[in-house]
């Protein structure tokens, strides 16, 4: 059950967020150390989960990516069970710190966590394929992208979830050509489906672009 100081800390936050929506982020830092440090005085560690991982999303904000990654490993450490955090600071070591070899053994124990939830699979196979990618490791990037697609995208929430990137990398290297189309008409085909338009529209151009650039 909700406490009532955790149901006070929750409005401070939604009001920290809403400040950061507006661009007021002298104001969502003020309730985010306020929050934060009620949090630590309760010993109420999934506040100050929650709190660290406002922070994190504020700093990402400032594009001050080293404190925004300091706060969402904080807040990993408050809330481990919690696998969309290690996404979330993996991607950061990936893509501002070079630190490819904890992202991979980060998203092997998200993979373990997360179980048939395939939106985050998706996700944890998406950030450990680029990762190899970046280190060099093509043949681990291949079979993560080729499981980042899982049995035809099933069980992926929407389409809104697709997770481009690892696609993008290959497709600038020319690596996998045909895999890389295969990605595209089975996202069509999950996209019409789910009778998402947008979507299906949307990746039908990706492909028409993609065939005219390895024709």
């Amino acid at each position: 059950m909700t406490s009532l100081n955790q149901k006070m800390q929750s409005e401070k936050l939604h009001k920290a967020f809403d400040f950061m929506n507006k661009k007021k982020l002298a104001e969502a830092e003020a309730l985010l150390a306020e929050g934060l440090k009620e949090a630590e005085v309760l010993h109420d560690e999934l506040m100050q989960g929650m709190f660290c991982s406002a922070y994190g999303i504020f700093y990402k904000i400032k594009k001050d990516f080293r404190k925004a990654w300091k706060y969402y490993e904080k807040a990993e450490k408050f809330i481990p069970e919690d696998p969309t955090l290690k996404i979330i600071s993996a991607n950061l070591l990936c893509d501002f710190f070079g630190q490819y070899d904890i992202v991979i053994r980060k998203m092997n124990e998200v993979l373990t966590m997360v179980g048939p939830d395939f939106t985050l699979v998706h996700q944890a196979y998406t950030l450990m394929g680029r990762t190899a990618l970046k280190k060099g490791d093509k043949v681990l990037a291949i079979e993560c992208f080729k499981k980042s697609m899982g049995d035809n995208f099933n069980g992926l929430v929407s389409p809104v979830n697709f997770n481009f990137k690892l696609l993008e990398m290959l497709s600038k290297r020319k690596i996998e050509p045909d895999l890389c189309r295969d990605f595209l008409n089975k996202g069509i085909s999950f996209s019409k489906a789910h009778k998402n338009k947008p979507y299906e529209k949307l990746l039908l151009k990706m492909l028409e672009l993609f065939n005219k650039t390895n024709s």
